[in-house]
């Protein structure tokens, strides 16, 4: 009779001990032995991840796990027929043929099978993309597979904050869904940018999303590299915005400034990082009285502030217009 192993447990002491080792004692457990292996992958134990960052580009792979007790790096690098795979810096093996972006894909979906716990944050993105071609055949498919992975999970996925590209009206569709509304706060979409885009290609239209329960319950959203459309209604139900626009329109503005002195308006935070056109920026702002030059005004770079009551509260509404970088900013203030 052989020594006593893991498998010899009760399963139930098992699983429960497999729910609770962590990301890094499950990935050395799999490789313990074949029976380990198979009755993890049918058990599917948390790997109780806090953070998870996936990087991926046409010659590499990168996948970035925080967990409680640190932080593991996998980074697929292709070379020649075949890659090189490096975990925590160290080269961990090296395969003369095969499909870099097929079998790294396998690993991210093992990390998303076993992820149960909630993530704090996630992040997608692609990187070195050197040409138009490359953009339109490497990250259109990538978005496809990842939504394949998402969907073959028998949950949701659990996010905090979310990270990801789009550059296409349906790419966020193939990542929001996905994802657990019950749990999610942020939303973060960004354009996966390079010098051959034209402001034109840079639109992220939010009625694509605003059907989503996703859309419906969360409390942030930002884009970076790219300008929202859809109107400014879609946004009122949210806690926090930062968007850049084509154009801004004075029935944007009064509507903002509308529901931002209603006392019962929940909103923070309302903030054009940059827009393209305003014809009445000058006009519309005169109306507001004089304004005070903020404390970061430069002379390349005038920044004027508006206070105004929000009765019967406490609260003010502050209003930030800086006509030299096109920014304007409606922000509650607590006294």
């Amino acid at each position: 009779m052989g020594p006593p192993s893991l498998l010899d447990m009760p399963d139930t002491a098992l699983n429960i001990i497999l729910d609770h080792v962590g990301f890094r004692s499950i990935i050395i457990l799999r490789r313990v032995c074949h029976p380990l292996r198979n009755y993890i992958d049918h058990e599917v134990p948390d790997i109780n991840l806090t953070r998870l960052a996936i990087l991926l580009g046409p010659t590499t792979v990168r996948m970035l796990c925080l967990y409680d007790g640190g932080l593991s790096s996998v980074i697929y690098t292709k070379k020649d027929a075949g890659y090189l795979v490096s975990q925590n810096h160290k080269e961990v093996f090296s395969k003369e043929k095969g499909n870099l972006l097929e079998d790294s894909l396998k690993n991210i979906q093992f990390v998303l099978k076993h992820q149960k716990s909630k993530l704090k944050y996630f992040h997608l993105a692609f990187e070195n993309m050197g040409s138009q071609e490359e953009y339109e055949r490497v990250i259109s498919p990538l978005l496809e597979r990842m939504k394949t992975l998402l969907e073959s999970r028998p949950r949701l996925l659990k996010i905090k904050d979310i990270s990801f590209p789009a550059f296409k009206p349906d790419h966020g569709l193939s990542v929001l869904p996905f994802i657990d509304p019950r749990f999610l706060e942020t939303i973060s979409v960004s354009h996966p940018y390079f010098s051959l885009v034209e402001d034109s290609e840079r639109i992220f239209d939010v009625d694509t999303i605003a059907h989503l329960e996703q859309w419906k319950n969360v409390k942030e959203f930002k884009t970076f590299k790219l300008n929202s459309t859809g109107g400014i209604c879609k946004f009122l139900h949210l806690s926090t915005v930062a968007i850049s626009v084509l154009s801004v329109s004075v029935s944007d503005l009064e509507l903002l400034k509308e529901n931002f002195l209603n006392p019962t308006f929940k909103m923070q935070q309302f903030e054009i990082i940059q827009y393209g056109n305003f014809d009445d920026a000058e006009s519309y702002f005169e109306t507001f009285g004089e304004g005070q030059l903020s404390r970061y005004s430069r002379p390349d770079s005038r920044e004027f502030v508006w206070e105004i009551e929000i009765p019967p509260t406490q609260s003010r509404l502050k209003i930030l217009f800086n006509p030299d970088k096109h920014r304007i900013r409606f922000s509650k203030i607590i006294d």
